[in-house]
């Protein structure tokens, strides 16, 4: 089977790319936020106390790596979903006019059964039989 991708719908991509990327920017921003504190902090050792440029961030602390976190997540999903929403509209007027992406699927069986197993039309149940011939003439 031959399918083709002619349009993707630029609200669910832009949505879900939001969210993806407030979550890799605020895991990368800690990451980012560690990373600048400590060489604040080094750096203002290094100068050996002449000049306190960054010693008011060096002390930031927690504090200033979860800002980080904040401020990278706000600042990498704007972008990026901004990025991508563009991609997406970009690939709707493309694809318009030259063609979409052609996949071309197999169908594969995932499980297959070692056992016999009839299948449930091959099976016929036996009739309903009451147990009480009152209710056999209340059906009439």
């Amino acid at each position: 089977m031959i399918y083709e991708i002619k349009r993707i719908p630029p609200g669910p991509v832009i949505k879900v790319c939001f969210f993806v990327f407030l979550f890799v920017g605020f895991i990368l921003g800690l990451f980012y936020g560690m990373i600048i504190i400590n060489l604040l902090a080094s750096l203002g050792s290094l100068l050996n106390g002449e000049e306190e440029i960054f010693a008011d961030y060096a002390n930031m602390g927690i504090f200033g790596i979860v800002m980080m976190g904040i401020v990278m997540s706000i600042i990498s999903s704007v972008i990026m979903t901004a990025l991508i929403g563009l991609s997406v509209v970009c690939y709707n007027v493309i694809a318009g006019m030259l063609g979409g992406v052609k996949l071309e699927l197999s169908e594969i069986e995932l499980y297959q059964s070692t056992y016999n197993i009839p299948s449930p039309s091959a099976v016929n149940p036996p009739p309903y039989q009451s147990e009480s011939p009152q209710e056999d003439m209340n059906e009439q």
